[in-house]
This record gives C-alpha cells, sequence and structure tokens, in this order.
C-alpha cells in the first residue's frame, strides 16, 4: 500500500460504515455499566476481592515513574483496541466481551468511587481521559464486530469475497494505526498529567503518588 493510498479517507474504517455495531457498542457498553454498579451494590464481598487484586495491581504500577506509568497505560489500551478491533475477525465474540468487561468495571468502579469519595472526584478523574479513550474503544470494538460479520457471511453464506475482506481488514488496521493508537497515547497524557493536577487543585490528591 502505498503512502499516498495509506492517508487516503478509502484506507480507513469510517464510523458511519460501522454504524450499527457502533450503537450496539454504546448500548452495551451503557448496560454493563449499570449491571456492574449493581453486582456491587448486591454483592460487595466478593466485589471487595476483586477491587483488592486490582488495588496490588494499581500498587505496583503507582511503583514506576512517571513515563513508566505512561506506557504503561497506553500499552494496556492500544492491546485491548487490537484484539476489539483486529481480533474481531477470528473471534466474532471478542469484541464483545471487551464491551462487558469494560462496562462492569466502570460501574464497579463508578460504585466504589461515589461511595469513598465522591461522584465529583469520579467524573473528575475519568472524564478528561474519557472522552478521548472511550470512543476509541467503542469504534476498536465496532470495527471488531464489523469485520467478525464479514468473515462469518464469508464462511458460512459466500456474500463476502475474499478479497473484499483483505480489503476490509486493511483498512481496520489503517484505522488502528493512524486514528485509534494516537488517540490511545493522547488519552495516557492526559491521564498521567492532567488528571492528577485536577484532583490535587480540586481534592489534594495525586493518584500516582
Amino acid at each position: 500500500m502505498s503512502s499516498s493510498k495509506l492517508f487516503s479517507k478509502e484506507s480507513f474504517v469510517t464510523p458511519h460504515e460501522v454504524k450499527d455495531p457502533l450503537v450496539f457498542s454504546v448500548i452495551f457498553y451503557v448496560l454493563f455499566a449499570f449491571v456492574g454498579y449493581a453486582m456491587a451494590e448486591t454483592y460487595p464481598d466478593q466485589i471487595a476481592m476483586y477491587l483488592e487484586e486490582l488495588g496490588k495491581m494499581v500498587s505496583s504500577v503507582a511503583e514506576l515513574s512517571i513515563v513508566g506509568i505512561l506506557f504503561f497505560i497506553f500499552l494496556n489500551n492500544i492491546f485491548v483496541a487490537f484484539l476489539a478491533s483486529l481480533g474481531g475477525i477470528l473471534f466474532t465474540l471478542l469484541p464483545v466481551v471487551i464491551i462487558v468487561a469494560n462496562g462492569l468495571v466502570l460501574g464497579i468502579v463508578f460504585h466504589l468511587v461515589t461511595y469513598l469519595e465522591s461522584t465529583e472526584y469520579f467524573f473528575l478523574g475519568i472524564l478528561p481521559h474519557g472522552i478521548v479513550e472511550l470512543p476509541a474503544i467503542l469504534f476498536s470494538t465496532a470495527i471488531g464486530i464489523w469485520l467478525g460479520g464479514s468473515f462469518f457471511r464469508f464462511l458460512f453464506f459466500g456474500t463476502e469475497t475474499r478479497s473484499s475482506l483483505k480489503e476490509k481488514a486493511k483498512r481496520a488496521l489503517g484505522t488502528y494505526i493512524l486514528i485509534i493508537v494516537p488517540l490511545l497515547f493522547l488519552s495516557a497524557l492526559i491521564e498521567v498529567f492532567g488528571t492528577p493536577l485536577l484532583l490535587n487543585h480540586f481534592f489534594d490528591i495525586n493518584p500516582f503518588k
């Protein structure tokens, strides 16, 4: 693929193309965020065990340098986005599992933070980077569902050709590399450098210290 073709709009997947999977991703994410919140309300002991394990991981990450934390968050997010988008072509349910898992975690964390701190603390800690990260992840899952559907049609119905499937996969890869990865790097920068400033200013708390 030439550089001119790589940067042409035909080399990307547009949100309009994956409109239905994108709507599905948003609905499922919100739905399972509510489920996560309800689980935290209903099964506090089990959730406490999960959070204890999560806390150990966060503590180990917090011991890294600020650059180490930045790259830990960034690499984790681009790995998830890769599985959600390109992984969808072989494992159609993988993007859905990622949506469900992320929604559950958001609901659980929302319950915990609003219980221990406040709703304002939660939104200050999530929104600045979330307005970049969440659309990137949801777009990734929508691409994965779109690719998975094409692969399914190729295997079982013959309504998708090998060449069209290959072209879609190339465009999905181009979207991942040139759109999703930069957005997730920006999100990681905001989370590591912007969020602590906000939390310090309003609550005198730095989550990475």
